[in-house]
């Protein structure tokens, strides 16, 4: 397993460390994101599957009781920040995948990795956390671009809301246009999901 120190430098920090990742996803294409989305998640799974892994085995010889923890779960938490409710899903995870042979054998050396603060604490489940909130987020830009291109195909311009407030008229979603005159022909409370476009778009040109 790699250790990785995030020490005090803003820029070696949890937070710091998803700024570099945001200014170097800005000009990538949606493709590019998708491709990039797909891999990361692999290794998040397999990352997760190590976790699980080991803490399964702390579990099972009861390895906890020699730093003095009455329970894995205590071990855990005190030592790598990590919840009960976290705890039980790695566990769960493992559990599920299958023999332990085959588990270890999904887990690649190089994607075993663990980060740590200034001070030794393990913020792994917050840096991943965070990672799959920008994952989510990178899905969402990528399906919104989709939509966009399936109106132009069409001849249409699909256009998303920028109010802040959510009302019965404008519903923080999609809007279809016409490509020449600029009216509404669909979506008119801005009601529309992205795969919503899609599907109209697609629709109307086969």
């Amino acid at each position: 397993m790699t250790v990785i120190s995030l020490n005090a430098r803003k820029d070696h920090t949890a937070c710091g460390l998803m700024a570099q990742i945001k200014a170097e996803i800005a000009d990538m294409s949606p493709e590019e994101l998708l491709a990039g989305l797909t891999s990361s998640v692999a290794r998040m799974e397999t990352q997760e599957l190590e976790q699980g892994r080991l803490l399964s085995g702390i579990r099972d010889d009861e390895s906890y009781k020699e730093h003095g923890y009455k329970s894995v779960y205590q071990f855990a938490e005190k030592e790598l920040g990590i919840s009960t409710r976290e705890t039980n899903r790695l566990m769960k995870k493992y559990a599920d995948g299958g023999t332990q042979e085959q588990q270890q054998a999904d887990v690649a050396p190089e994607h075993r990795y663990t980060f740590v603060d200034e001070n030794g604490k393990d913020v792994t489940a917050e840096v991943y956390a965070e990672a799959e909130r920008i994952q989510e987020t990178l899905k969402e830009r990528a399906l919104e671009a989709r939509a966009r291109r399936a109106a132009k195909r069409a001849g249409f311009r699909a256009i998303k809301s920028r109010a802040r407030t959510y009302c019965f008229s404008n519903q923080l979603g999609f809007q279809v246009l016409d490509a020449f005159s600029g009216f509404p022909v669909y979506g008119w409370n801005y009601e529309l999901t992205a795969q919503d476009v899609i599907d109209w778009c697609t629709d109307d040109t086969e």
